[in-house]
């Protein structure tokens, strides 16, 4: 059995297979559409080297490093050192992560350089991903609840990613907060429930603010599986001060 390749693990919208809206992502079909959490751009490219997607590495500049001897490829995230190297010879998908948090998945698909490359990789966080922002009227009444649903889908053609757990990595940096939930089928090949609006809960899901050490427990996701995510945002009534990035992260584990 063939390991799976972690940038084949897809965060994707709800709310059916062409939906592009995030503010629609309101439980029922799978979209196409993946939820890109960041953005990256390498400022000196290094040759065959491109980056398919990225997560958790922060706003800032990150570098990658590759050394022609042993075809070593490594990672460092903005603010932090480079971890460990990845021998990048052969082409195909690579992850590679920082020392401390973040990493990016990249494609090799030629010939790599024969020197030494240190090249800067800008990282810029995607604002309104999911959520839109939070609008005068809210924050003065605040709100109880206003919900999203995600799917969290295994791409790989014969991979399984084992034992699967979701938590919330940050909460926002604003007043706001978020609740989480595994949508009542679990792993499944069924539609999650339909929402009518973002102010209605769905049905039957228990929220919580799961952490780290105290995740949501998933399981294993075979090959083509998905699971859909459901996510509460509560905004406390009288909230007089604005935040402009008002950032939050969700967080993932699995062993392949």
């Amino acid at each position: 059995m063939a390991d799976a390749i972690l940038s084949n693990l897809k965060f994707r919208l709800s709310g059916g297979a062409s939906n592009t809206d995030p503010l629609l992502s309101f439980g029922g079909a799978i979209s196409s559409t993946d939820i890109i959490s960041e953005t990256t751009e390498i400022v000196t490219p290094i040759s065959a080297v491109s980056i398919e997607s990225s997560g958790g590495n922060g706003a800032g500049a990150g570098s990658l490093y590759f050394d022609p001897t042993g075809s070593l490829l490594s990672w460092a995230s903005p603010g932090d050192t480079l971890g460990a190297a990845v021998d990048v010879s052969v082409t195909g998908s690579y992850t590679l992560f920082s020392t401390t948090n973040g990493y990016v998945n990249v494609t090799i698909s030629g010939s790599l350089p024969t020197g030494i490359i240190s090249s800067v990789v800008n990282v810029t966080q995607s604002m309104n991903n999911l959520y839109g922002d939070i609008d005068k009227a809210d924050s003065l009444a605040g709100h109880a609840g206003k919900y999203r649903c995600f799917y969290i889908r295994n791409t790989d053609p014969s991979g399984t990613f084992y034992g699967l757990k979701v938590y919330i990595k940050s909460q926002p940096s604003g007043a706001d907060s978020l609740e989480i939930a595994v949508d009542g089928l679990g792993i499944s090949a069924s539609d999650a429930e339909t929402i009518a609006d973002e102010d209605t809960a769905p049905a039957g899901e228990a929220f919580s603010t799961a952490t780290q050490g105290s995740p949501l427990i998933i399981g294993d996701l075979a090959a083509g599986q998905f699971v859909a995510i459901w996510l509460k945002r509560v905004v406390p009534a009288n909230t007089l001060t604005s935040t402009p990035s008002d950032l939050s992260a969700i967080g993932i584990e699995v062993s392949i």
